[in-house]
């Protein structure tokens, strides 16, 4: 997956109606919401079901890319990118700081 690739997507989830942040009320992040799996953080919505494990929650998009052979075939070019792009959805209050936020990372990593 590109740079390029990866922000298209991230940005055509959360800019669908209904999208939400993958967060519960203590504002703990998930890749896949416990409640809803539909719910997904900005990283979460790049993982396909068939590599989505329930033991990377909890772990930053690094540590899961390092402990994943299929993560890593996936995402191991633009591991930077998702670790920025990981931290403005985790300190967003809500999707719309989000995406905007995620213009200013893409921007960054000169997509």
């Amino acid at each position: 997956m590109t740079t390029q690739e990866a922000y298209d997507q991230i940005q055509a989830f959360f800019s669908a109606t209904g999208a939400s942040l993958s967060m519960d009320a203590n504002s703990q992040c998930y890749y896949r919401h416990p409640d809803n799996s539909a719910v997904r953080c900005a990283v979460g919505c790049l993982i396909p079901d068939n590599l989505y494990d329930q033991s990377f929650e909890g772990d930053a998009v690094g540590a899961i890319i390092a402990d994943s052979d299929p993560i890593a075939q996936l995402f191991g070019g633009i591991v930077a990118f998702l670790g920025d792009v990981q931290i403005a959805h985790d300190e967003s209050k809500d999707v719309v700081a989000f995406l905007d936020r995620l213009e200013s990372v893409a921007d960054d990593h000169g997509v």
